[in-house]
């Protein structure tokens, strides 16, 4: 991705029987309103909010309720370092109300960044142990950032090379 105002989506689908997956979003040079509007939420003076720039009825930025047991996590990998966020919905029947994660890893001394979410990693009214969570987050610790400009000689520049 050469563009900074464009990004690719792809998704992760784990091998087996595993009933997840998680969608994602390349973006290459992402304001950090791209990476808050991706992740859905931001840091305020230390403070995180639902992110809204005061779109429709809702209040600018309103800030998460204890309802929606909000959770940040601080990651990071080979070459990224990254912002995972998890909560719970509020509304709508009960039966189908579930936890959602968003993250966003950002390429250090790099352009890249790869978001993904909202991902359901659990049913609130299933167990706890059921949570996807763990094994997603498994797999965001693998994640590695390549230069594809830079790798193996394509044939045609291997063959001039002769």
């Amino acid at each position: 991705m050469h563009n900074a105002s464009s990004f690719q989506s792809a998704g992760y689908y784990p091998p087996g029987t595993e009933n997840w997956s998680v969608p994602l979003l390349c973006y290459a040079g992402a304001s950090q309103d791209q990476i808050d509007q991706q992740l859905d939420a931001k840091k305020i003076n230390g403070t995180w909010v639902w992110y809204n720039p005061g779109a429709g009825n809702v209040p600018e930025n309103p800030p998460f309720t204890p309802e929606q047991h909000f959770h940040a996590y601080a990651l990071s990998g080979s070459n990224w370092k990254g912002t995972a966020i998890t909560y719970d919905d509020t509304t709508g029947d009960e039966a189908t109300r579930g936890r959602n994660l968003f993250f966003c890893l950002v390429e250090t001394g790099g352009s890249q960044v790869l978001c993904g979410g909202p991902i359901p990693v659990r049913a609130l009214v299933d167990p706890p142990s059921t949570s996807t969570l763990p094994k997603i987050m498994a797999v965001l610790k693998t994640i590695e950032f390549v230069d594809a400009s830079v790798g193996s000689p394509t044939p045609a520049s291997a063959a001039a090379a002769h």
